[in-house]
C-alpha cells in the first residue's frame, strides 16, 4: 500500500489572469459544441425538411456531412496538435487543476508496454469530463508526462455519443471508446 499523497505531483492554481481568461475561452470551446451540436443536429434536419434542394440547405447542413465521413482514426492525431496550443495548455489554468499520482506517467507508460493494463479514474467526471481535458493537456504538455504515447490511452464514453456527429468529434480528439463491458474487456485483454 502505498503512502498517503501530501502534496500534488503537478499543480496549475498560480495561473496570471491571462492565463485563467484564456483557458476560460479554450475550455468554453468543449461547453459550447455541447449545447450547440444536438440544436443543430436537430437544425439540419428541419432545413432538409423545409427546403431540401437549397444550396443553402446544403451549405448549413455541410458540417454534418464532414462528420459523418470523417474517419475516427485521424481525431486522436489532430487532438495532439490542438491540445498542445497555447489557449488549450491553458485549461488546467483556469479549473486550479491538481493532480496527486500514486504511480508517474513514465511508470503508466512502462506497464503499458510491457503489456500490462491500466485503467485510469478521474474524480470529479460527469457529462464532459473536464478534468480529463486537464490530465490530457497535463500529460501531453510536460516534460514529465506521456507526451504524445497518450494518444494509445482512449477515454470510455458513452456508447451514444459515438453516434452523435459533431460531438464525437469533439471528444475524438481524446480518442474515445465505448464504456461497454465487452469494448472495456476486450481493450483490457489486448497483447
Amino acid at each position: 500500500m502505498s503512502a498517503p499523497l501530501k502534496a500534488p505531483t503537478r499543480s496549475y492554481i498560480d495561473g496570471t489572469p491571462l492565463q485563467r481568461t484564456v483557458g476560460f475561452v479554450a475550455a468554453s470551446i468543449f461547453s459550447c459544441v455541447y449545447v450547440i451540436a444536438p440544436a443543430y443536429l436537430l437544425a439540419t434536419v428541419v432545413a432538409l425538411i423545409r427546403a431540401p434542394m437549397s444550396p443553402a440547405t446544403w451549405c448549413f447542413c455541410s458540417p454534418l456531412a464532414v462528420s459523418v465521413v470523417l474517419p475516427a482514426t485521424l481525431l486522436p492525431r489532430v487532438g495532439m496538435w490542438a491540445m498542445a496550443l497555447y489557449p488549450f495548455r491553458m485549461i488546467p489554468y483556469y479549473f486550479d487543476y491538481e493532480e496527486f499520482h500514486e504511480m508517474r506517467d513514465v511508470e503508466l507508460l512502462e506497464k503499458h508496454e510491457k503489456g500490462e493494463r491500466v485503467i485510469a479514474c478521474m474524480h470529479p467526471h460527469g457529462v464532459f469530463p473536464f478534468v480529463s481535458v486537464c490530465a490530457f493537456v497535463v500529460s501531453l504538455c510536460e516534460p514529465t508526462g506521456m507526451g504524445t504515447k497518450f494518444v494509445d490511452w482512449p477515454t470510455a464514453v458513452a456508447s451514444v455519443i459515438r453516434l452523435l456527429p459533431i460531438l464525437k468529434d469533439v471528444l475524438g480528439l481524446f480518442g474515445i471508446i465505448e464504456a461497454s463491458q465487452a469494448v472495456l474487456k476486450k481493450r483490457l485483454s489486448r497483447r
